[in-house]
């Protein structure tokens, strides 16, 4: 009987020793191995070498950018990351007292797609004065003497489930004072299967998808064995369906204004933008849809919402001049952007504190 536990561990190692040379040798053999197709389907976001440069697989979320980038192009973008894995220059440790901190949740729009614009590998360039809204945010605040730090979690690609999902994760990571919240375009973007499905919440499958990622074999198997079953191609265009309907669009915007006045701060939704109902009417209308469906929501929840009418159908054509396309605010929409915000976000800020700033 002493020496049972010796020959049961004896026996493990047995068992586990091929699984371990087998990972060892995949990791030598095929070097580093991306999880970025084991949980992304062809369709849903792009698996070429562009984006696994910057993109891991996440188990819950799907994607996420990759920690520490530096000064990397992608898309006619040009941008870093931080060890946290957003666009901010600045690790964040715990939030030194008197420090307000604004999160900005949201999809390619809030991340600062292609703000700024740079159709060359030269970051020379580039314009430097070009910069997404929630930076233009943090220094408006900064000038006016407020110590801000406005963190965007935002990722390309995003869709309200994604955002919900990760802010749910990190909210008590973050302890903002304010949350503002942005996403449309990407949920009402067709695709073979819905995000209900594609991104499963339940714990033992995230649990296991974990697993999976954790080992470069798994990987390779579970992503050659996807490959087998799927034939590797989408099903047809016109089988396809929105990311996330309209109402759980507004029901996951609205659970997250609801986390988030939870933990004590105040929130602020912005409506979708969108350039034109004549490029892709299918899409305005969607949009329309769950622009109109989430102001009556938000009237009802008692949240503040901003819409700036120059960013949506209504500003065209005359908005050509604030659009990169159809879908992103360009450097001058962005900052148009921070314009309309601002005064919100002070107002929402002084009525928080029950005094008003300097």
């Amino acid at each position: 009987m002493s020496r049972k536990p010796l020959f049961v561990l004896m026996t493990v190692a047995l068992v586990a020793a091929p699984f371990v040379a087998v990972e060892v040798v995949v990791r030598l053999v095929a070097g580093p191995v991306s999880t970025l197709p084991l949980f992304v389907s062809p369709g849903d976001q792009d698996q070429n070498k562009r984006d696994s440069a910057i993109f891991d697989g996440d188990p819950l979320l799907g994607w996420r950018l990759k920690p520490n980038l530096a000064d990397v192009w992608w898309d006619y973008t040009f941008f870093s990351t931080n060890g946290d894995r957003i666009r901010y220059p600045n690790d964040l440790d715990d939030k030194p007292a008197g420090r307000l901190r604004v999160v900005t949740l949201g999809d390619s729009v809030t991340f600062g797609y292609r703000v700024p614009v740079s159709f060359s590998k030269s970051r020379a360039r580039i314009d430097a004065g070009q910069i997404p809204y929630p930076a233009i945010l943090e220094r408006r605040l900064r000038y006016d003497g407020v110590d801000a730090a406005v963190i965007p979690l935002a990722v390309p690609g995003y869709t309200s489930r994604q955002g919900r999902l990760w802010f749910e994760r990190a909210v008590d990571d973050y302890a903002p004072d304010l949350v503002t919240i942005l996403y449309g375009w990407n949920d009402t973007d067709k695709r073979p299967l819905p995000d209900a499905v594609t991104f499963p919440d339940a714990p033992w499958g995230t649990l296991g998808r974990r697993i999976v990622a954790g080992s470069a074999a798994l990987t390779k198997v579970a992503v050659w064995g996807r490959a087998r079953m799927t034939g590797g191609e989408a099903p047809p265009y016109e089988t396809w369906g929105a990311r996330v309907e309209t109402d759980d669009y507004v029901a996951n915007i609205v659970a997250m204004a609801r986390r988030a006045k939870e933990k004590g701060a105040a929130v602020v939704v912005i409506l979708p933008v969108y350039r034109d109902a004549v490029t892709n009417r299918w899409q305005a209308e969607r949009i329309g849809a769950a622009r109109r469906g989430l102001a009556a929501a938000c009237e009802k929840e008692g949240i503040t919402t901003l819409l700036v009418p120059e960013l949506t159908e209504a500003g065209h054509p005359a908005n050509e001049r604030l659009f990169g396309e159809v879908i992103h605010p360009n450097a001058v929409g962005h900052r148009l952007l921070a314009d309309r915000l601002y005064p919100v976000v002070r107002r929402l800020l002084e009525e928080a504190s029950g005094e008003a700033r300097p």
